[in-house]
């Protein structure tokens, strides 16, 4: 836990975080997680034991992992980068989330699974995936948005995309 400044957690395997185990900054403190930090075999990110294992005030949370990523977040912002194996799945209970500039990456053949329960997403970096793996926006709750920001993309390279949203879907 820090009151406002920046986390990082490298491992050159994996990050669990397991039971009441949980990460958090607030104000502008960033938050960066990275599983196999040395490149090698495998890493991957498993903070997925409550809906706020993760948390950050507007801060960016910046997940990096080669066999996936699995995390219950309370964020404002995020990016992630999956780069071989498993999926990207981010739920987050914040009242709303951005996708921010760097974006989502799914290089491997896993799904990507962004869900903003209680507010809008907002996508303000390109998401995509290299596989076949399908890509899933999802926004829940009576005035929850999926915004897609200019210039920005949701692509995938063979699978499928599904975009939902509580209210409305915005594509500019």
């Amino acid at each position: 836990t820090s009151t406002g400044g920046n986390i990082a957690i490298n491992a050159d395997r994996d990050i669990t975080l397991t039971n009441t185990g949980t990460v958090i900054t607030s104000g502008t403190g960033t938050i960066t997680l990275t599983a196999d930090a040395d490149n090698l075999t495998s890493g991957a990110i498993n903070a997925n034991n409550s809906t706020t294992a993760i948390q950050a005030g507007s801060g960016l949370v910046t997940l990096l992992a080669r066999t996936g990523i699995a995390a219950g977040t309370t964020i404002d912002n995020v990016t992630a980068t999956n780069s071989v194996s498993g999926n990207i799945v981010i739920a987050d209970t914040a009242g709303g989330l951005t996708v921010a500039t760097g974006g989502v990456s799914q290089t491997g053949s896993g799904t990507v699974d962004i869900t903003a329960t209680g507010g809008t997403l907002n996508v303000n970096g390109t998401v995509q995936s290299g596989g076949a793996g399908t890509i899933t926006l999802t926004a829940t709750g009576g005035t929850s948005d999926v915004v897609v920001a200019d210039t920005k993309s949701v692509t995938s390279t063979g699978g499928n995309i599904a975009i939902n949203a509580d209210r409305d879907i915005t594509l500019t």
